[in-house]
């Protein structure tokens, strides 16, 4: 071949791994989205309870993931900013989730970090790994409504 091939080889793989790269998804790693929900878990107030509402973590679909870190952003004292909150890490064969709750124990994964109580109002932030698969998802703990005087 020619110099003139080799140089239209070139741009033809150029210009082919350009399109690949700004008009497709194939290199671009599977996005998890994590809906964050807070529910009053109906046992009925007492002081003793936690200051906050429950905190549960919907996704898109089912996933078996390898790792679930939750760490505190903001409105916390300055020692726990950047702290891991709670952490997992897949054991073995994980089951396959597709929502959970803050701090609750999932089959097939080891507590590498035990569950904080979360502080009321503080900003915290959700991060999953599921093989190529990530998301991240902020949530701010709601405080727990006072319960009534008797």
């Amino acid at each position: 071949m020619t110099r003139k091939h080799w140089i239209l080889v070139a741009a033809l793989i150029l210009l082919g791994g350009g399109y690949i790269r700004w008009f497709t998804d194939w290199l671009v790693p599977p996005q998890i989205q994590i809906e964050v929900s807070t529910r009053p878990s109906g046992r009925g107030g007492s002081s003793s309870e936690s200051p906050v509402l429950p905190t549960l973590f919907m996704l898109d679909r089912e996933y078996s993931f390898n790792s679930l870190e939750v760490t505190a952003v903001s409105n916390v004292p300055p020692t726990l900013v950047g702290k891991t909150a709670w952490h997992l890490a897949a054991q073995g064969e994980p089951e396959v989730q597709r929502g959970f709750a803050y701090g609750e124990t999932l089959k097939g994964y080891k507590t590498v970090v035990a569950p904080l109580p979360l502080i009321p109002g503080a900003v915290y932030r959700v991060d999953l790994k599921a093989g190529r698969a990530k998301g991240t998802r902020t949530f701010t703990a709601v405080p727990a409504a006072p319960s009534p005087t008797q």
